[in-house]
């Protein structure tokens, strides 16, 4: 079952993903919000600040080269930038892992287009990458499979059989 973390940072990326497609803009109020919003319901739910933090240094350390060099946007930085506030740094590694392989598929598909576009929707790309993940976490599992360990979850320590276990409400 998804937990709250997860349904909002879905439903926040959904919305980044249509503004990007729409506009090539990605709201800054609309990461902002993300980020404030990630930080009341860790600080709500007792889950710790400092994974936070850290997945927002991973995001901005990932994608901060490829502003530099002019091949993403600000607002692609920001978003993922926001995405490590929900899942920490090790959720914000494989979503900006899964998105850069997504970015190439689209990038590919851009290539095929006529007119080709000036630049591609990376929102999407990471949108689509945090919805990969999320999926395989809540895969079913064989009935001999071990379900994760709270320290093993891929968005962190932020399930809420992971809250349960460490005394959090939820």
């Amino acid at each position: 079952m998804l937990n709250v973390l997860e349904i909002l940072l879905l439903c926040l990326l959904l919305q980044a993903a249509i503004t990007d497609l729409a506009w090539r803009r990605i709201p800054n109020l609309l990461v902002l919000g993300g980020l404030l919003l990630a930080f009341a319901l860790r600080w709500r739910l007792n889950l710790p600040l400092l994974p936070a933090l850290g997945g927002m240094a991973a995001g901005g350390l990932l994608f901060l080269p490829l502003y530099l060099r002019g091949a993403m946007a600000a607002g692609d930085v920001k978003l993922l930038i926001m995405v490590g506030a929900f899942t920490g740094p090790l959720g914000a590694l494989q979503i900006a892992w899964l998105a850069f392989l997504i970015g190439g598929v689209l990038a590919l598909l851009a290539l095929l287009a006529r007119p080709p576009r000036r630049r591609l929707p990376y929102g999407v790309a990471v949108a689509l990458g945090a919805l990969l993940l999320v999926a395989w976490a809540h895969r079913p599992l064989p009935a001999t499979a071990q379900p994760f360990a709270a320290d093993q979850y891929p968005l962190g320590n932020t399930s809420l059989e992971s809250v349960a276990h460490t005394g959090g409400s939820a």
